[in-house]
C-alpha cells in the first residue's frame, strides 16, 4: 500500500546552551524517525535567540 502521507517531524530544543543534553537526545529522535520511518525532519535551537512577547 502507498503512502498518501508525508511524515514531517520538526523538534524543537528550548534550552539556553548550545551543546546540551536536550539537543543531544532530540537530535538523536529525529534520527532515528528519519530511519524507521522515512520522516523529514527539523530541528530549530533556541539557544541565543532573543524571544519577547
Amino acid at each position: 500500500m502507498a503512502k498518501d502521507y508525508e511524515l514531517k517531524i520538526l523538534g524543537i530544543v528550548g534550552s539556553p546552551r548550545i551543546e546540551s543534553n536536550t539537543k543531544i537526545l532530540v537530535e538523536e529522535a529525529l534520527k532515528a524517525a528519519a530511519e524507521s520511518y522515512g520522516a523529514k525532519t527539523e530541528l530549530i535551537l533556541l539557544a541565543g535567540k532573543k524571544i519577547e512577547p
